[in-house]
């Protein structure tokens, strides 16, 4: 349905009705108008969070006796961990230490597999919270190879992968970087922030042209950009998940976000 504006001069001073008023309605419509375009994307390839109990607790064995389940419009789990819902909209996911142990989400193949090589800006965002208290575990949110989906590496192996990981050197913080086919990586921040407290994290890639550049926030504030080591080569997903560490580990999530900015162009 097409916006029609109303003008002021279609508010009649001798009505009944206060003018003023009726242009502060007018001016109000207008305003609101103009926030839903900006934040109303073009594409139906958004992915929000969805953590019902039905998707959660049914899960098939796949290919090398992991466990998994995909709802076909949504999000893909998988894993030999645990995937339990606290609320509706809060998921945790849980390994129980084992070095091949292993508990993630992703967008599911049907929605959201991105060939990084057309003109775009994909933004990906969580609110994120980690019970880790040591470095020894590996856990992600970001963009990793659909070659790893079905196997732990899909959470270890960091050599075609732009995200979050956990601090090398300080726990419960986080680390930011990116890697093309194992030639980086390019870390943008290390031991940033407090992963023990609720905290938002959001990448946004933007492809244009010969211009790729992906920024990373903590909380709202960006910690850092990089155009290098971005890969281009695979098809990769945004997904989260964890695995090892000395005992079990378990990462909350309270909302996932994944969608298209501005729409892919092929020129």
């Amino acid at each position: 349905m097409a916006w029609t504006p109303i003008s002021s001069t279609q508010t009649d001073a001798g009505s009944i009705v206060n003018q003023t008023l009726m242009d502060s309605i007018r001016t109000n419509l207008d305003d609101l108008n103009d926030r839903v375009s900006a934040i109303g994307t073009p594409s139906d390839q958004n992915i929000y969070d969805n953590f019902t109990s039905a998707l959660l607790s049914t899960r098939v064995i796949i290919g090398g006796g992991a466990v998994g389940h995909e709802d076909p419009y949504t999000w893909d789990f998988r894993g030999t961990g645990s995937h339990s819902l606290a609320t509706r909209h809060t998921c945790a996911l849980t390994q129980a230490g084992g070095v091949n142990d292993y508990a993630s989400i992703m967008a599911s193949s049907y929605k959201m597999r991105f060939a990084l090589d057309l003109d775009h800006t994909i933004v990906f965002e969580c609110r994120h919270k980690s019970s880790q208290s040591d470095i020894t575990e590996y856990w992600t949110f970001g963009f990793q190879d659909e070659a790893m989906i079905g196997t732990v590496n899909l959470v270890k192996d960091r050599t075609d992968f732009m995200g979050f990981i956990q601090g090398t050197g300080v726990a419960n913080t986080y680390r930011a970087q990116c890697d093309d086919a194992g030639a980086g990586p390019t870390v943008v921040v290390d031991d940033e922030g407090d992963a023990s407290a609720w905290t938002v994290l959001r990448i946004e890639l933007t492809f244009a042209g010969a211009t790729q550049q992906v920024e990373f926030f903590v909380d709202g504030t960006s910690v850092g950009t990089s155009t290098t080591n971005i890969p281009n080569g695979v098809v990769l997903r945004p997904m989260v998940g964890t695995s090892d560490g000395a005992g079990a580990r378990t990462q909350n999530f309270d909302y996932i976000h994944a969608f298209w900015a501005t729409q892919p162009l092929s020129a």
